[in-house]
């Protein structure tokens, strides 16, 4: 019984998370197209620095100030080899995602950024099954 109580209240934070990032992104994308279409504004890499910064100072108090989640050290090989290849596609994405705006409507894009969370999700439930082996 224990056991489907940890379940389902993984579930539930799981389907949160995927609500709580759709609806962040929804918004960030929102703006982000006022910013271009409303203000006539013309640097999208501008607004990808403002979104950089916004996300650092945002970890920086959920990490030191609030403690939310603990701080993570990480060996300096592996921020070479694993979290700067990662971190350099994400910020690419960022910006290509911005400066896209400029071009094509937001349903589009929102579209296909929607399935980022609940793919990811999806995943990882699947490599957390049992296997037969």
């Amino acid at each position: 019984m224990e056991e489907s109580r940890v379940l389902h209240w993984g579930t539930f934070r799981a389907v949160l998370a995927i609500l709580q990032w759709w609806g962040f992104n929804v918004t960030v994308i929102i703006m982000n197209k006022w910013i271009f279409q409303k203000l006539d504004f013309k640097f999208p890499l501008t607004v990808s620095c403002i979104h950089f910064i916004c996300s650092a100072v945002g970890a920086y108090i959920a990490i030191k100030l609030l403690k939310v989640k603990p701080l993570i050290e990480v060996d300096p090989e592996d921020r070479w080899r694993r979290i700067f290849p990662m971190s350099f596609v994400f910020c690419i994405n960022i910006v290509l995602g911005n400066v896209s705006l400029r071009y094509i409507p937001v349903s589009f894009m929102q579209t296909i950024k929607s399935f980022t969370p609940a793919t990811t999700a999806a995943y990882k439930l699947k490599m957390m099954e049992p296997r037969n082996l």
